[in-house]
């Protein structure tokens, strides 16, 4: 009895790429950057808390505010006709926003009717840093000049001030499980947390570096904080460091945290975007976007999750997550689509009894736990280039698979399995002009692959071996033997090359070794010292050693 014809199998290649996590699936979700375009830099970008989930851009003297599901603009609120705005923030239900000015003044805006309900002004220099505090009665606000103010909204007065720092305050954010604290921090490296009920600074953190971001952790325990190329997370409750990261080439811009707190995102301006998992701090996935990167945001909704990113030239670019479509069947449905009701109650949609879908019912229904699967034993169909090989018809094998649209590795394949059946001659053997050029423009053209050089080499010596005495009959054959001279003789040089400098290389290491052995013989050599004694007039040398 004879045993069944085997298909001809891939060479296995070692792979070098990184086995995909389910984080990598997770963000490979999200759509390609869709790029709005922006009049100025964005500065800024802060996301609604509550549904819709709206999202303002601050870049130039306007913020601008997108719909949360769509990443669509919804409109445009101007608070300055010449001077930049800065630090747009939403208050937690996204019906007020709040935004300094260049020139020193704090607004309150009703997004819905674009109306400035409250304008404060007591800063003499530019407003960097608007925020909400927990009880979203009050505000603060923090710039150039490194005094913070309290605002009272309802009264639309100033509160109190802090003269925390001497120079300009960059950051900051506020506490959400305490209404009373807020964080501020900016390019003296320091990070302050600030009470108004003691109406002075309780703790400092010092970064060593100009702080760029700070953002603060949902529970009011930790907090981190980015400057230079760095970040440092901070525990608030022992007031002490608990880690240093350090992935970015260039300045970090911006940082924030995702919904459930659970990932922390940072951009820098080396265009790179990555994203932190707090559980160890490890970098999960990058993201690379085309310009330098100011401002980072990312929605809090759950439905429809949104990550945009704002860039030094003015452009917005936004990524959503598509949401995967199930193919209407549940376990245990019989395989009739279900459809939901406004009452929420599902119903069958059952086909009409002798329609076509009446006897194809069932087909698309998913096996269960419970279910029985019989085995359906289907012959593999052979390609083109097998059965030429079942026949042992190597000449037309080898045809089959070079005039096949298949990749190098099949044509590889092919070549292998003849070269194990012993079988190669003859599939080379007894050819014309015609059908000879395909197969030695292969072996040309994939000779110094160093996946195929060590089997190309052999095929390409039979060739030499069969046609090199009928060498000028053809002039196109003639002109890929002369292209495979010239390439073969590009290699050898280069690994000549490869060879010196290796041999250099060597030389080098074997040099250090040598001398890094005598410094250490020399230091390990005894330091003798000399005496001298005088015994009945005469002088004796004693030596003393010191080990």
């Amino acid at each position: 009895m004879t045993s069944a014809f085997r298909p001809t199998a891939l060479q296995q290649v070692v792979s070098i790429s990184q086995p995909e996590t389910a984080e990598d699936k997770h963000w490979k979700k999200y759509t390609n950057p869709r790029m709005i375009k922006e009049l100025r830099s964005i500065t800024n970008i802060d996301f609604a808390q509550k549904s819709p989930n709206h999202f303002a851009v601050t870049a130039g003297n306007y913020v601008h505010i997108y719909d949360g599901r769509r990443a669509t603009p919804l409109k445009k609120i101007y608070l300055s006709k010449t001077k930049s705005v800065s630090s747009g923030t939403f208050r937690s239900d996204g019906n007020l926003l709040i935004a300094g000015t260049k020139d020193g003044k704090v607004k309150v805006v009703n997004v819905g009717a674009k109306k400035v309900l409250r304008n404060f002004d007591g800063h003499a220099k530019a407003v960097l840093v608007t925020k909400f505090m927990g009880n979203e009665q009050k505000a603060f606000s923090a710039g150039e000049e490194g005094i913070v103010k309290i605002w009272d909204i309802p009264t639309e007065t100033e509160e109190m001030e802090f003269e925390v720092a001497k120079d300009y305050i960059r950051s900051g954010c506020s506490l959400q499980n305490n209404p009373n604290t807020f964080i501020v921090a900016g390019y003296d490296s320091i990070a302050r947390l600030c009470d108004t009920r003691s109406k002075k600074v309780e703790m400092e953190f010092c970064h060593d570096k100009g702080i760029e971001s700070v953002v603060a952790f949902r529970t009011g325990t930790m907090m981190v904080t980015a400057g230079e190329t760095y970040l440092r997370v901070w525990d608030l409750v022992a007031g002490k460091q608990l880690e240093q990261i350090s992935n970015h080439r260039q300045a970090i811009t911006d940082i924030c945290l995702d919904r459930m707190n659970k990932r922390l995102f940072s951009v820098a301006l080396d265009r790179m975007l990555k994203v932190y998992d707090v559980q160890n701090w490890n970098v999960v996935h990058s993201m690379k976007f085309s310009g330098h990167i100011l401002s980072v945001g990312v929605s809090p909704g759950h439905s429809e999750p949104i990550l945009a990113v704002g860039q030094s030239d003015g452009f917005l670019a936004v990524r959503m997550r598509t949401q995967g479509k199930g193919d209407g069947t549940e376990a245990g449905s019989g395989g009739f689509k279900q459809k939901i009701t406004s009452s929420g109650s599902k119903k069958n949609q059952r086909p009409r009894v002798g329609s076509r879908k009446y006897f194809l019912r069932g087909q698309s229904r998913k096996p269960v736990a419970i279910d029985y699967k019989v085995p359906v034993a289907r012959k593999r169909r052979l390609r083109p280039h097998d059965v030429h090989l079942k026949s042992f018809r190597y000449s037309d094998a080898l045809d089959s698979v070079m005039n096949e649209s298949s990749g190098a590795l099949m044509k590889a394949s092919v070549i292998y399995e003849l070269v194990q059946r012993e079988g190669m001659v003859v599939a080379l053997s007894n050819r014309d002009d015609a059908s000879l050029e395909p197969i030695l423009s292969f072996v040309v053209k994939y000779i110094t692959h160093p996946r195929y050089t060590k089997l190309l080499a052999n095929v390409a010596q039979i060739i030499l071996d069969i046609y090199a005495p009928g060498i000028g009959r053809s002039v196109y054959i003639d002109k890929l033997f002369k292209t495979l001279s010239v390439k073969l003789d590009a290699e050898l040089r280069l690994l000549r090359d490869m060879e010196e400098l290796a041999g250099a290389i060597d030389a080098l290491i074997a040099c250090n070794s040598v001398t890094n052995r005598s410094d250490e013989e020399q230091d390990a050599q005894p330091i003798t010292t000399t005496t001298s004694k005088t015994i009945d007039g005469g002088t004796f040398m004693d030596e003393e050693v010191d080990e």
